[in-house]
């Protein structure tokens, strides 16, 4: 017979309900892999760590989007720029190079070239990504550069880059193409003058040199400047010479040197020691004449060109292109502001004041932020644009005899420009900002991989189980339990019989 009056400890039945509710929490932590279904199931140390590890977390991947998106942006710039570098490089070579050869009447390989890579580089500084046109500043919605075609020919009644230097090289020259210069002889004194002081036009002079008879030579002085040669005696002697230094309307400065010879016929810039100071004056006024022709048709073309080529490049829709002020162009006194109903405006994107990196921003970090924009009226873009338009643009005629010393002249001053002298930007100083940014953004990328590992390693070690750990600690509770299981089985069969 049981004895009903021996009940199972209290104590006992406790530790029974314990030891199975830790071993089903082992259980749930075997399958789920976490210490707790719930941040309330943690302590209080740890619950904070893991909300605060969680919210960088969030902040890191938000971050490293950004990153992503602004690094493929980066690259596809830092390509475009590095490209412009080479084109510019090899332009300059091919350019150095070359022999004036027309392929077609009117182009020589190099200038054919030229227009290739012009259309490479439009169609480049018009690609997008995802639907940004990153070359644009903002402004990324549309293309920000037109067409080439549009630019160099123009559309409708909206003038291009062949217009402008039409417009430009008429009112350079002049209508007797003499440079804006007018030529006088007064019996034995010739004097060459500009043709209106102040005039933006044609060649101005920088300074006089000569061996001719001391006090024959003056200037240049008065207003208009003039230079004055008064021929007497004694007349000059053969091979004395006046070198006169001309700005050109680019900037550029060339000296037309006229030399004299005691007998003819006289070569480009020589004149004949006549006879009298009389004679010797109308053959100096005769020489020089021909000579400022050339040198206008030569040097002052090819300066004209370039000219009207940075104007047109440096218009936007803030600050429209100068123009010759016309018709007539020949005998024009000014400049005037084109309008985008009258002149093709080639840069149609942001043409903000602010530098071109500040045209877009990305934080990537709490305390970095980043200035990756890009735009196509940078000056080292916009420059090497301009010389390949203009080489692009003009023409050549084979049987003019001053082609080849223009043709000359305009791949000297081109060349000399896409060296990029000290102090101009150039596309390999645009593509040194962009790598400096670049590795700014890879740099950032690397810490906040390195941030994330680092709160992932803290949020593990305070919400993950310890696979091995909480199977050791499954068989202990097991073994205990059934130990316990096994002394209450026992407990539950005593009997006073048993007992006595």
């Amino acid at each position: 017979m049981a004895i009903s009056s021996v009940n199972l400890s209290s104590s006992l039945v406790r530790d029974l309900m314990n030891t199975r509710n830790q071993l089903l929490d082992l259980q749930r932590q075997l399958g789920t892999g976490k210490i707790a279904e719930t941040y309330g199931g943690l302590n209080g140390t740890a619950r904070l760590t893991i909300l605060s590890m969680r919210a960088e977390t969030s902040a890191i991947n938000s971050y490293q989007r950004i990153i992503q998106n602004v690094d493929v942006q980066l690259k596809i710039g830092l390509q475009t720029v590095e490209r412009f570098a080479e084109i510019s490089s090899f332009t300059k070579t091919d350019f150095f190079n070359s022999t004036f050869d027309l392929v077609d009447g009117k182009k020589t390989i190099p200038q054919r070239t030229a227009q290739t890579s012009l259309d490479e580089m439009v169609a480049l500084l018009n690609s997008d990504v995802n639907g940004r046109h990153i070359f644009g500043g903002r402004d990324s919605d549309g293309k920000p550069v037109v067409d080439v075609d549009t630019m160099l020919n123009g559309n409708g009644p909206r003038a291009g880059l062949n217009q402008l230097v039409s417009e430009r090289r008429a009112a350079d020259l002049g209508a007797d193409g003499r440079g804006r210069m007018a030529i006088n002889n007064s019996g034995t004194n010739v004097t060459l003058s500009e043709e209106l002081a102040g005039l933006p036009f044609g060649m101005k002079f920088v300074n006089v040199t000569n061996s001719l008879p001391a006090g024959q030579v003056t200037g240049p002085t008065g207003v208009p400047a003039t230079v004055s040669v008064a021929f007497g005696a004694p007349l000059p002697a053969d091979g004395d010479q006046i070198s006169i230094r001309l700005a050109m309307p680019d900037g550029s400065e060339e000296i037309l040197t006229m030399t004299a010879r005691a007998s003819g016929p006289a070569l480009d810039g020589e004149f004949v020691i006549g006879a009298t100071a009389t004679d010797t004056a109308t053959n100096f006024e005769a020489s020089l004449g021909s000579a400022v022709e050339r040198f206008a048709a030569t040097h002052l073309e090819a300066a004209s060109a370039l000219t009207a080529s940075k104007e047109f490049f440096a218009g936007n829709n803030t600050t429209p292109p100068q123009r010759v002020g016309g018709p007539p162009f020949d005998s024009a006194t000014g400049l005037v502001a084109g309008t985008a109903a009258d002149t093709v405006i080639w840069y149609t994107g942001d043409d903000s004041s602010q530098p071109a990196r500040q045209s877009a921003k990305a934080k990537i970090d709490d305390s970095v932020t980043l200035n990756y924009g890009t735009r196509a009226d940078e000056e080292g873009l916009v420059n090497l644009i301009q010389n390949l338009a203009v080489l692009a643009t003009l023409n050549f005629d084979e049987t003019d005899p001053n082609a080849s010393e223009r043709y000359a002249a305009l791949t000297i001053r081109t060349g000399r420009a896409l060296d990029f002298p000290p102090g101009d930007q150039s596309p390999a100083n645009i593509a040194a900002d962009l790598a400096v940014t670049a590795r700014t953004l890879k740099l950032t990328s690397e810490r906040h991989i390195v941030a994330a590992n680092l709160a992932a390693t803290l949020i593990s070690e305070r919400e993950d189980s310890d696979i091995q750990e909480i199977a050791v600690h499954i068989l202990a509770l097991q073994t205990r339990l059934q130990a316990s299981l096994q002394v209450t089985s026992m407990i539950s069969q005593l009997s006073l019989v048993n007992f006595i």
